[in-house]
């Protein structure tokens, strides 16, 4: 029930954010730990010192290495060689199938320590790595389900983002994508907790 009750909290609020925006409301503008350019304003600094929490992933692709299992000289009598030879095969067959399946195409998460929302774009900050941002202009799909987001992009690879602050990203992100007239994309919702 809790769940329900913040998921509904979060969708409220991404609703009143939405009339606010659409009455012509501006958001206050906030100290951005990232750099900034001279027209680009930080309008949220959201991380677990601010009480929210966030998962993230990428969808990629990844580089893997196919181990040689077993013995690569087989000596012995003819039964033994045969046997030997057959479970090698084996061996490599599924290793060869588990890196296969390592390597495709997913969802790949990366712990995060938090995101910084500008009038431009998302900053993701995840753990050991530099920060990334991901511009406005470039958006060509914004998807929200509950409190997943999963931005597509047209020359990197998509991004997915679930927190309970989530749908608010989404209506912000969507209101400067539309404002900033960066064309075409496509927009979709979807709140299992409204009904």
């Amino acid at each position: 029930m809790q769940h329900q009750n913040t998921a509904a909290n979060a969708w409220a609020a991404a609703a009143d954010v939405r009339e606010y925006l659409a009455r012509g409301g501006a958001l206050p503008t906030v100290h951005s730990p990232v750099p900034l350019d001279a027209d680009e304003h930080a309008v949220a600094v959201l991380n677990h010192h601010t009480g929210s929490a966030f998962h993230y992933e990428r969808y990629l692709c990844a580089e893997v290495t196919v181990p040689t299992p077993g013995p690569t000289v087989i000596v012995g009598p003819p039964a033994f060689v045969a046997g030997a030879v057959a479970m090698n095969a084996l061996r490599r067959a599924r290793a060869q199938h588990q890196a296969q399946a390592a390597a495709a195409w997913q969802w790949r998460p990366s712990p995060v320590m938090g995101v910084t929302l500008t009038t431009k774009r998302l900053w993701v900050h995840p753990y050991g790595t530099e920060r990334r941002h991901f511009t406005f202009d470039s958006i060509t799909g914004l998807w929200l389900h509950d409190s997943s987001m999963t931005l597509e992009f047209a020359q990197v690879a998509a991004m997915r983002l679930t927190g309970a602050a989530v749908p608010w990203l989404a209506v912000v992100i969507e209101h400067y994508h539309r404002c900033a007239g960066f064309g075409p994309a496509h927009f979709g919702w979807s709140n299992a907790a409204a009904g």
